[in-house]
C-alpha cells in the first residue's frame, strides 16, 4: 500500500515538473506578442451585476459568470488569464464570510478549468494595491503590507499559478514592497504594472526612469503600465519605458472615463481608438499587451485579429 501512495505522490511530481517545462511563461514571452485578457471588474458589471461592494465574492457565489468572463478571453486569443483576485486580502475582505484563502484558491480553480485542454495558455494571479486599506498613522504599515501580499501569493503559489501580476500600483513604493513579499518568499515569475497620472509619474511623484530603475533592481521578469487611459501622455511614457527597460514591457491601458448613457456606462475611447492605439504600441516594440477598465473580450478580439492575421 506504501509503495502505491509513493508511485502517485512521485507520479504527481513529475506531472508538475513537466507543467514547468512545457508552459514556462518567461520562456513563452520571448520573440513573440503576448496578450493578456482585457477587464475583469468592468465586463462583470458590464454584464449586469453590481460590482459597488467589489467582486471578489463573485467566485463563489457566481463562479459560473467568471468562468464564462475567461472563456470569452480565451475565445478572443488571450494567452494570458488574470484569475479574480486583485483585492482578495484579509483587510480588503475583513467584513466578507470568505476568507482570501477561500477566494483566491477558487479564482484560481475557475481559471484553471477555463484553459483545461489548452496549450500554451497561463494563469496570473493578480495582486492589487493594499495601502489605501491601512491608515497612514499606522505603525509598521510597510510590515503590514509585506505580509497581507505574503500570504496572497502564497495561496497562489500552493494553487500552481503561473506568474504573480502586481498591477493598478499608484505607489512606486507599494510596488516594491509587493513584489519583495513575492521575491523573499516564492520562487515565480513576476510582472509588475504601474498607474501613471498625466504628469507621466505615479502617484507618489516617480517618474518613468526611476520606476524602471526600482523595479529592475528588485527583481520583475516584466514591467508596464497599466489603468491608465489611451492618451498621448501614456504613448509617451510607453516610449521612455521602451528606452529605459531591458526586460519585456506590459501595457494593459483602460478607455478612458465612463459616462452614463440610456442606462449603459459608454467609455471615452472607443474600440477602434483603442486597437489603433495598441497597435502603435506594437510598432514601437511592445509585445505584451492588454486590457483595463473599460476592455471587452470583443476588444480584445478586434486587436488579436488584426496583430495575428
Amino acid at each position: 500500500m506504501k509503495n502505491h501512495i509513493d508511485s502517485i505522490k512521485l507520479l504527481f511530481v513529475m506531472v508538475l515538473e513537466i507543467r514547468k517545462i512545457m508552459s514556462n511563461i518567461l520562456d513563452f514571452i520571448k520573440n513573440r506578442v503576448v496578450f493578456f485578457d482585457g477587464a475583469m471588474g468592468t465586463e462583470i458589471d458590464r454584464r449586469g451585476l453590481d460590482i459597488s461592494k467589489g467582486v471578489m465574492e463573485y467566485n463563489i457565489n457566481n463562479r459560473k459568470l467568471i468562468k464564462k468572463i475567461h472563456e470569452d478571453y480565451l475565445d478572443a486569443g488571450a494567452d494570458i488569464i488574470t484569475a479574480n483576485t486583485l483585492t482578495a486580502n484579509e483587510l480588503y475582505l475583513k467584513d466578507s464570510i470568505y476568507t482570501s484563502k477561500e477566494i483566491i484558491e477558487e479564482a484560481i480553480n475557475i481559471a484553471k478549468e477555463s484553459v483545461e485542454g489548452m496549450q500554451n495558455k497561463f494563469i496570473a494571479q493578480v495582486v492589487g494595491p493594499a495601502g489605501y486599506l491601512i491608515k497612514d498613522n499606522e505603525q509598521d504599515k510597510e510590515k503590514i503590507l509585506y505580509d497581507l501580499y505574503k500570504n496572497q501569493v502564497e495561496i497562489g503559489e500552493n494553487s500552481n499559478v503561473d506568474v504573480i501580476l502586481i498591477e493598478t500600483m499608484y505607489s512606486l513604493k507599494e510596488a516594491e514592497i509587493a513584489i519583495k513579499a513575492v521575491k523573499e518568499n516564492l520562487n515565480i515569475p513576476i510582472f509588475c504594472t504601474v498607474v501613471l497620472n498625466d504628469k507621466g509619474e505615479t502617484f507618489d511623484g516617480k517618474g518613468v526612469k526611476e520606476i524602471v530603475e526600482t523595479l529592475h533592481r528588485n527583481g520583475a521578469d516584466a514591467l508596464g503600465i497599466n489603468c491608465t487611459s489611451v492618451s498621448d501622455e501614456l504613448m509617451n511614457a510607453v516610449e521612455d519605458l521602451m528606452k529605459y527597460s531591458h526586460i519585456p514591457v506590459i501595457v494593459q491601458p483602460n478607455l478612458g472615463i465612463p459616462k452614463e448613457v440610456q442606462g449603459k456606462k459608454i467609455y471615452s475611447v472607443d474600440i477602434n481608438e483603442y486597437v489603433k492605439f495598441m497597435l502603435e504600441l506594437y510598432n514601437r516594440g511592445v509585445k505584451i499587451l492588454g486590457g483595463c477598465c473599460g476592455t471587452t473580450p470583443e476588444s480584445m478580439g478586434k486587436l488579436i485579429e488584426k496583430l495575428r492575421s
